[in-house]
Parts: structure tokens; sequence; C-alpha cells
């Protein structure tokens, strides 16, 4: 179409053969040469780095008009990839209104970011609905723009395993929980530290609440030992004991991991322990009686010998 087109309909004659001979046919095209349309500008993300495990990011995207024409009503949607969702509803649709020939606006979205997702460049896509202005039919059209969300590496903590000495929890008992931490992720943490958020609901007395760490690097494991004593009055069942990990990535960020370490108490290990009081109970009571009718003969043989 030539820039100095008129807006109008205009009758388009094509021909064509059929091996019968030619046949002609006109077509109405309609021409408006004010007409929107768009591409993606900047990105810009709120934190500046976007990693796995984010909650509430923000994506700040500008919507540029480059067409020959205003857009009215224009929305625009953010069509996610696996690993990404938005944070609440319509929290991936915004209205941005008017965007004029040549001008831009900007549309914010909210997303989470899953904790699995690693680093690397995810496809979304921007479906945005609009309509030209003077549009004398109000027909509304929809434009697809690519999106590429840079997820960037970082550490990932994980509690990779646990161990529990003595192995079986019984009420009153000592204990000390071994947990083993991974970074799982592509960036080395520094500075890392578990730490134990006690549950007054739980029947465990900490005396220790946390432990350092120090440096991991990718795939690298370190221990975690917290002592506690458990409760005499415990019931016993699965308990799941919310712990903190915290690690430092290269820029200086501090990175906040939550998890959950099961504890069991056994009821196995409860009777054993029930039963050994039991016995030694009864020892003591043996022990006494016969020390008691010892001395009680004792005395009579005293007696009878004066």
């Amino acid at each position: 179409m030539a820039d100095n087109a008129l807006k109008g309909t205009y009758n388009v004659t094509l021909g064509w053969t059929t091996g019968d001979g030619w046949m002609k046919k006109e077509f109405p095209v309609h021409i408006d040469p004010k007409r929107a349309d768009f591409v993606v500008g900047a990105l810009m993300t709120s934190p500046e780095k976007l990693i796995s495990d984010t909650d509430d990011a923000k994506l700040s995207v500008n919507i540029d008009n480059i067409g020959k024409g205003n857009a009215e009503n224009v929305k625009v949607k953010l069509l996610l990839p696996e690993g990404l969702k938005s944070t609440y509803s319509y929290s991936d649709e915004d209205s941005l209104g008017i965007i004029e020939e040549g001008k831009s606006k900007q549309a914010n979205f909210y997303v989470d970011i899953d904790e699995n997702a690693r680093e690397g460049e995810y496809n979304a896509v921007l479906e945005i609905t609009y309509k030209d202005e003077n549009d004398e039919s109000s027909t509304y059209r929809t434009k697809t723009l690519d999106l590429k969300i840079p997820i960037k590496p970082a550490p990932y903590l994980i509690v990779d395993s646990v161990t529990l000495t003595p192995e079986n929890l019984a009420p009153g008992s000592k204990a000390v929980i071994l947990v083993k931490v991974k970074n799982s992720g592509n960036e080395k943490a520094e500075s890392v530290s578990l730490r134990v958020f006690k549950d007054a609901a739980q029947p465990f007395e900490f005396s220790e609440k946390s432990d350092f760490i120090g440096k991991l690097e990718p795939g690298e494991n370190g221990d975690a030992a917290i002592r506690f004593t458990v409760d005499r009055n415990a019931v016993a069942k699965k308990y799941l004991l919310d712990v903190e990990l915290r690690g430092i990535d290269k820029n200086g960020n501090v990175m906040i991991f939550r998890r959950t370490v099961p504890l069991t108490i056994n009821e196995e290990a409860k009777s054993s322990l029930l039963k050994t009081f039991g016995l030694m109970a009864g020892f003591f009571t043996i022990s006494a009686v016969g020390t008691v009718y010892y001395l009680r003969n004792g005395n009579r043989k005293s007696e009878c010998d004066n």
C-alpha cells in the first residue's frame, strides 16, 4: 500500500486461469492508512534480578505503537510459560487505554516464579487487543508478541537429609537433629546457616535454635546440628518443624528459603521408655522390700541372740 493512499474501500480485479480459460472477479479491499501496530519495548523487573522461588515479582513492559494511527481501548494479557504463574487473579492483565501513534505505554504484571525454575530465558506471549481510532466498524483486533523473561543463576538451598540421635525419639529424651543442607542451585552461597522456628504447640524445647554452615558451592552439602529435648507428655506422632535456610549470593543479596523437617515420636519408643521406667521402679521396689525384710529379720535375729 502506498504511503499516500486514502482511506476507503476499493475494488480490485483479480484474474486467474482454470484450464478452461481466464476468469476475472472484483474484490472489495478496505484501506485505512491510519492503523496502529505494536512492538515490545523495554522490560524492567522488580527485583532487578529474577531468580527461582520468587513471589510477587513485578514485570513492567513497554508497549510501543509504531503504526500510523492511534490505538484505543488497548488491553494486554500476559500468557506465561510453565514455571511462572500470576501472583493473584488478573495480575497477568493490564488496561492501557489509548496509545497514540509513535508513543508507548507501560503494562505491569505480577508473577510468581516456581522454586524449581532454573536459569534461562522463559518464552512468554503478550496478547494485545485494541481497536483503531476512527474505525467505523469498531472492530477489535488482536496482536501477539513474544516476550522473553530472563531467570538468573542463584543459590538454591534445600534440606537433603535428616538424621536423629537417638534414632527413635521418646518423651523426655534429649536428642540432636543433624540436617544436611544442599546447594542445588547454579551459584555459590556464602554464610549459609540454618535456624529453627519453634511452634508453641509442638513438644520440643531447643537449647540451640541455629547453626552456621559456611560456604556452599553448587552441588555441595553442609551439616547443621540442632539440640533439643522432647516433652515428657509428648503425643506419639509425626511433627513438621519449620526451618529457615539463609545464604548470601555473589552480589551480596540475602537469600532465604523456608523448609520443613519431619520429626516423629514413635509409640514403640514411648512404650519402651515406660517399660524401662517400670522395670527400674520394680527393681527399686524389690530392692526396698528386700532391704526392709533383711533389716527386720536381722533385728529379730539380734534379739534372739541376746
